[in-house]
């Protein structure tokens, strides 16, 4: 289970490699003059990937990108810590 970070641009948000990928991206910044940002995924998408994780397996790892350069550890960390999912272990990779 992958869950995409967002990326925000032209007054909308994208889900990575859901919305938009890579290539388009680099395009787009190339030829406009918008300004595009990325922020971490919400507790809530954290919640229903552990759950789709959870309902193919036993017990289910998280790899993360590491907790110094994103929010993103810490969003998964606190879906986790909010709801009763039980079997998932959550590891900073320490590397972007």
């Amino acid at each position: 289970v992958v869950v995409p970070l967002q990326v925000v641009g032209e007054s909308r948000t994208y889900q990575d490699r859901v919305d938009i990928r890579g290539a388009e991206l680099y395009e787009r910044m190339r030829n406009s003059d918008a300004v595009f940002t990325t922020s971490q995924p919400t507790p809530g998408m954290f919640v229903s990937a552990f759950e789709d994780a959870r309902s193919s397996a036993p017990e289910a790892v998280g790899l993360f990108i590491s907790g110094a350069v994103s929010g993103t550890l810490g969003s998964a960390k606190a879906a986790l810590q909010a709801t009763d999912i039980d079997g998932i272990t959550i590891v900073d990779s320490r590397t972007a």
